[in-house]
């Protein structure tokens, strides 16, 4: 605090009333033994002088009480303490009293004028202060309050920018994951948390596939759990399509063999609905770690609600661009396998014979094409077997689908797997680009897998899980693909015979051999040779008979 000349002197303390008459009686002593000592060695001696100015410094420091003790001091020292001498000639000392007393009156008003105006000084200093102190708190609160607002003002432009973002790349992107990357870092900043992660329903229906991004210490985005629905916080709010917050204790009973996340130690988590159209399509989750110790706030989650509104334009998005694309290539395969079918020249809509044997054969097709039994069609080689299981698609209910074939023995080892389940763009060296396998072509259609023995051991057991579960994965991809594909086999071997040599499983060999159908070759039915001849002749004269 700074001190100024005028708040010295009205801060001077009043001495206590023994030292205020004391200074009197001292100050007229002080007087009167500096006239007598001046007095014995015949120097002048100005006891009037002397005596005056100790009453006016007890008038001015010891106030008024003291003062007129030192002025009645003064007088009676004057007149009997042998000080007549010193009076004027002709001037009588009663007017001296008098000179004392105007002299003591005017010296008192002036003290008391001093210390009112020195109590007017305090006073207007202590209102001063009051007033700056009251100033300099309105200014602080102003100060904080502004500070206050400007941090409000920042949170809010932070906010609005990520938004903005996520709009643009829910614009740009329509892969979820390359999404997540790009506003990842902008949401970890602006809603202070550690992890942001996206949750999607599996196709069956039981749990959710999780993607988490944007984990802490370089834990990258690279990794996928599977939640249950049931019994965890993610399935909740799955179901329920409100926003939930879990802290402390409460997050600590989820166990982490229900949410795999819960072992990287948080404080609080955040779970989202991701809505559209009133569908729910998932879960957005935030996580903050226990070093922050911080719980998300109702603000937080408001705000963060509109973040998961446009994150579900991106789901819906990348789930539409996925469809398509994978129509598009069902498109393209299903595309190449008409053209092959256009240039071939057999009419499969018709076997031509009426033996004995063949009419048992097209019994046995007209029993078990309209169900929905695999078949097993065993024939040498050039029978006709892929005209059998042609036959069986037609008279089925898949018959509006597609017939999609396989000849087993005519694919590489390597191969057969991408060519028979697909596979994922980069699962192996050459695979440039998505492809869609003969087992997702033939959805709700039919498979014909030609020279079925020819299948490698090691294919056999995922072959066995789509005919028992209806479900595979790619190449290269663990997303589970659910089909729907009625399986018609051919083989020229004795499937039986491999099974005990163990060159063929014999739980997928029960799985092929529900329905079993010989096709007889030709020397079994030589009655049908002379409608075969006339058949063929026919065929092949007709081109000549139009150039003609």
């Amino acid at each position: 605090m700074v001190y100024s000349p005028i708040s010295r002197l009205a801060a001077r303390p009043v001495l206590p009333v023994v030292l205020r008459y004391g200074l009197a009686v001292a100050s007229v002593a002080a007087a009167l033994g500096t006239t007598l000592t001046l007095r014995h060695y015949s120097l002048p001696h100005p006891f009037i002088s002397l005596s005056l100015t100790a009453i006016a410094i007890t008038f001015w420091y010891a106030r008024t009480g003291p003062g007129v003790l030192a002025l009645l001091l003064s007088c009676l020292a004057m007149t009997r303490l042998a000080a007549r001498h010193l009076l004027l000639p002709g001037v009588s000392w009663e007017s001296y009293v008098i000179f004392y007393a105007v002299f003591g009156l005017l010296v008192s008003w002036l003290s008391a004028y001093r210390r009112r105006a020195e109590r007017l000084l305090t006073e207007a200093r202590d209102k001063l202060e009051v007033r700056v102190a009251e100033r300099t708190s309105e200014l602080t609160r102003a100060n904080s309050q502004l500070q206050s607002t400007q941090a409000e003002l920042r949170n809010e432009k932070d906010r609005l920018k990520l938004l903005l973002d996520v709009t643009n790349q829910v614009v740009s992107n329509l892969q979820l994951h390359d999404l997540l990357r790009a506003i990842s870092a902008s949401v970890r900043r602006v809603m202070q948390c550690d992890c942001i992660s996206l949750a999607l329903p599996d196709p069956d229906g039981v749990n959710l596939r999780l993607s988490i991004l944007d984990f802490p210490a370089s834990k990258g985005c690279a990794r996928e759990d599977v939640i249950p629905i049931d019994g965890s916080p993610t399935g909740k709010v799955f179901r329920s399509g409100i926003p939930l917050v879990v802290s402390g204790d409460e997050l600590n009973q989820v166990s982490a063999k229900i949410d795999p996340a819960m072992a990287e130690g948080y404080q609080s988590r955040c779970f989202l609905p991701v809505i559209s159209r009133g569908v729910v399509l998932g879960t957005l989750t935030l996580g903050r770690l226990k070093q922050q110790g911080k719980a998300f706030t109702q603000d937080e989650v408001e705000f963060f609600t509109q973040v998961a509104s446009q994150i579900a334009i991106a789901v819906e998005n990348a789930s539409a661009y996925r469809q398509i694309a994978d129509l598009k290539d069902k498109l393209a395969q299903e595309k190449l396998y008409l053209e092959d079918e256009i240039r071939t020249d057999a009419n499969f809509e018709e076997i031509v014979g009426q033996s004995t044997v063949l009419r048992r054969v097209l019994k046995h097709v007209e029993t078990v094409a309209p169900t929905e039994s695999t078949v097993l069609i065993y024939g040498e080689t050039g029978t006709g077997k892929e005209l059998i299981a042609r036959a069986i698609h037609d008279l089925s209910p898949r018959r509006a689908k597609t017939f999609v074939k396989l000849n087993c023995a005519a694919i590489p080892t390597g191969l057969l797997e991408s060519e028979l389940f697909g596979h994922e763009k980069g699962a192996f060296t050459g695979a440039v680009a998505q492809r869609v396998g003969r087992m997702e072509l033939a959805n709700q259609g039919t498979l014909f897998l030609d020279e079925v023995g020819e299948i490698p051991l090691e294919l056999q057991p995922k072959l066995l899980r789509v005919l028992q579960e209806r479900e595979f994965e790619r190449l290269g991809s663990a997303r589970t693909l659910r089909t729907d594909v009625r399986l018609i086999a051919a083989t020229n071997r004795d499937l039986a015979a491999m099974v005990e040599q163990g060159r063929f499983r014999s739980d997928l060999f029960f799985r092929l051999n529900v329905f079993p159908i010989q096709v007889p070759a030709l020397r079994e039915r030589p009655d049908d040779i002379p409608l075969l001849v006339r058949h063929f002749a026919g065929e092949f004269s007709r081109p000549h008979e139009q150039n003609d």
